[in-house]
Parts: structure tokens; sequence; C-alpha cells
């Protein structure tokens, strides 16, 4: 939020919500899990996000309505998500790298992963 990262408060945290996160991040939505009390530990920084109302068709979290600004949520309550890694041909991810935005380009057809071999015309424009 306004160039700085935060966490989210896990107060009316549901499934819709993980959906969207989920959506946002290029994941499969369904069978996606809203999850609290930091199931997979507690942040650090501002818990910019309580509250949220979506209507749950949002593309991005910060496409619903929230309160800025969790002045009664500490980190025990950050809110977390499980989203499902599922192959839905046409899609496209990042494997081995050391970063998520980095890594060997994989491919889902026919849903299975595959790689791209680039011998001939795979470059930094085809990338």
């Amino acid at each position: 939020y306004n160039g700085v990262w935060g966490t989210v408060c896990d107060d009316y945290w549901e499934n819709i919500h993980a959906d969207i996160v989920c959506r946002q991040l290029n994941y499969s939505t369904p069978g996606s899990a809203a999850l609290g009390r930091a199931a997979f530990g507690q942040g650090s920084g501002p818990i910019f996000v309580s509250i949220p109302f979506c209507l749950g068709n949002e593309t991005s979290l910060d496409s619903c309505i929230f309160s800025v600004g969790a002045q009664h949520c500490s980190h025990n309550q950050d809110a977390s998500v499980v989203c499902q890694d599922v192959c839905i041909n046409g899609s496209v991810q990042l494997v081995g790298g050391e970063t998520p935005n980095q890594g060997r380009v994989e491919l889902c057809v026919n849903g299975k992963w595959g790689t791209i071999c680039g011998d001939y015309y795979w470059n930094i424009a085809a990338a």
C-alpha cells in the first residue's frame, strides 16, 4: 500500500477472499482456502487491511472495499491463503528460479506441465 508491504488482518477473512488472492496470483480458484491466526507465520510491518468487503468476482484484493489500518489487529492475526496449483491448458509458470519472477518456463498442455524448447527462436523478445 503506497509502496510499502504490509499484512492483512484475518477479521472476517473467508474463502471468497482466498479466491481473489489466488486469482490475483494466477492460481486456480476452486479449492482455495482462507486461513487465519498467522497459519504460515507472523508478518512484520504495518497491518493494512481489515474487514475486506468483496463481491467475489474481483481480480485483485485491492479492488475490494476495506479499512486501511487495523489498529485492533496484531500479527498473530495475519491472514493466510492456500491456493491450488492446478494445471490449466495454456497456463505458464516459472520453475526453479531463486525468486518467483525467474526460472525455467513451463507451459500447461493437456493437463500436464512441460518445458519449452528454446533452441532456435527463444530470446529476450520471446520471453
